[in-house]
């Protein structure tokens, strides 16, 4: 007998799929499941790396500039920082040669899709356009394969969580966000930074021309977490515990 299925039903299948999946990996903390209930189940991105250590991620996000990432570069270069930078497949594409001195300076590159656009506004074919054509794009100028992913506005939604996972990506946000990108000044950034300081915290700066005060924000908050006694990790070496 064949039982045709309503999209309604469908949804709820692939939902079941794919949480079953995400089941088999959450030993490891990469996502969580807000809710017990597995049909009208939550998924949420990380926020937080394992706090065992006194280690903090820094990454950066960038949909355009060419001036402040060199800057910025060149201050993680001097304070021996790796970080992870969260880069949309437009801007990798025209500034490769950027992306390739991350990566020479042992830097590690993320996906924030394609554009500047918000993907929990669009539907699921538009999402997985979006995200396949931003992995082509940038794994093409790294040579690399993509892991971590970070939705370009913040914001997401269950159809682009799921593509997302589907797809091999770890959506991850960040725990401490220093809001560089209001321009309120540098002592409320650093401020903002150090008061949400924790063992695994993930931090998030932008690293565009239109931030103005995010140099001098690092420069002095770098040397006030190492002060506390953390040292700086990638994504990867966050979540591996290296």
């Amino acid at each position: 007998m064949i039982v045709n299925l309503g999209p309604s039903m469908r949804k709820r299948i692939y939902i079941l799929l794919i949480l079953f999946l995400i089941g088999l990996t959450a030993r490891v903390g990469l996502f969580l499941i807000e809710d017990t209930d597995l049909v009208t189940g939550k998924l949420s991105p990380v926020r937080q790396g394992p706090n065992d250590r006194d280690v903090v991620a820094l990454t950066f996000d960038i949909p355009w500039g060419e001036q402040h990432p060199l800057d910025i570069l060149d201050l993680l270069f001097r304070e021996s920082v790796r970080a992870t930078f969260f880069v949309s497949a437009s801007w990798a594409a025209t500034h490769a040669d950027i992306v390739n001195r991350m990566l020479d300076e042992g830097h590690e590159i993320a996906s924030r899709g394609d554009r500047q656009v918000n993907l929990s506004r669009y539907p699921l074919s538009y999402i997985e356009q979006d995200l396949t054509r931003a992995r082509e794009t940038t794994e093409s100028v790294t040579g690399q394969a993509l892991v971590y992913l970070r939705p370009a506005t913040g914001e997401f939604s269950d159809d682009y969580l799921l593509t997302a996972i589907s797809q091999g990506y770890q959506v991850v946000l960040w725990t401490v966000d220093s809001e560089d990108y209001l321009n309120q000044g540098t002592d409320k950034i650093v401020s903002r930074v150090l008061k949400g300081i924790k063992p695994g915290a993930i931090i998030r700066f932008s690293a565009t021309d239109t931030t103005l005060y995010t140099l001098s924000s690092l420069e002095q908050a770098i040397p006030a977490i190492k002060d506390k006694g953390y040292g700086f990790v990638t994504l990867s070496e966050l979540f591996s515990g290296n």
